[in-house]
């Protein structure tokens, strides 16, 4: 119900999001991908699931190098960080419901594709969704020229893309924990102001009081990743390059960082 409820993102398997950041001694795909898909396709209900989307895609792009589309993506999750972080667009496609492949592509670097007619998503009163993901209108009737359309896509706007989300995937990941359970990423601490907690009472006091558009804290955030990104987090943690296969704007992320 608009006004009512807050859309909140899932929460990520610990494992995930530090496999997602660190593109350490992670390859470089020979060519990078235009788009990627990998989860569920369920193919014998064509439209009870994902409203035909996942299954349309499959069936269009099966055979074409340009959109990877795989079915799930549990056996070689290291296969899955792999094209995720080779990948110029990462789809998030409908599921049951909303799916969560636009928080794994945040935290992955790779720009969030919605294909999720309708569906709203996480706290999206308080960060510019359109400044660091591409929605699609009409999805199962985009299919048809989706690789045309994004191969129109600038890099230089894909790069500005990145530049927002840089300072956004920590507001989509739960880093807040029971006492003495592990965090999802190593050394997160300093993370812990701006994370998906942080971003509920963003948006409740953004209802209550209607007085700012972005997080407050937009800047502090930003920083809070640099200093994060710069050095590894953690003993434990040998080799650190998060976002190492992507691209950035600087001038955007200067801007932010000021």
């Amino acid at each position: 119900r608009s006004r009512h409820d807050i859309v909140v993102p899932p929460v990520l398997y610990a494992h995930v999001p530090a496999g997602l950041i660190n593109h350490a001694k992670r390859r470089r795909l020979p060519e990078q991908t235009l788009a990627f898909f990998q989860g569920k396709l369920n193919l014998h209900i064509p439209y009870e699931y994902s409203f035909g989307i996942r299954q349309g895609l499959y069936k269009a792009f099966r055979s074409k190098p340009s959109i990877l589309v795989r079915e799930g993506h549990e056996a070689n999750k290291e296969r899955y960080f792999e094209h995720m972080s080779g990948s110029k667009f990462c789809i998030a496609a409908a599921g049951f419901g909303f799916s969560t492949r636009a928080y794994e592509a945040a935290t992955a670097g790779c720009v969030p594709l919605i294909m999720q007619d309708g569906i709203e998503q996480a706290f999206e009163d308080i960060l510019p969704w359109g400044l660091f993901a591409l929605r699609m209108n009409n999805s199962l009737s985009a299919i048809s020229t989706l690789d045309t359309t994004l191969a129109a896509v600038p890099q230089s706007r894909v790069d500005r893309m990145r530049s927002t989300l840089y300072c956004v995937w920590p507001r989509f990941l739960w880093l807040r924990h029971d006492p003495g359970a592990m965090y999802p990423l190593p050394g997160a601490q300093g993370l812990l102001k701006f994370d998906a907690f942080e971003s509920l009472l963003w948006t409740l006091r953004k209802r209550l009081r209607n007085d700012m558009t972005w997080p407050s804290d937009w800047k502090e955030g930003c920083r809070a990743v640099r200093k994060y990104f710069e050095k590894s987090p953690h003993a434990t943690v040998k080799e650190w390059a998060p976002w190492g296969n992507f691209e950035l704007d600087k001038k955007v992320l200067e801007d932010y960082l000021k």
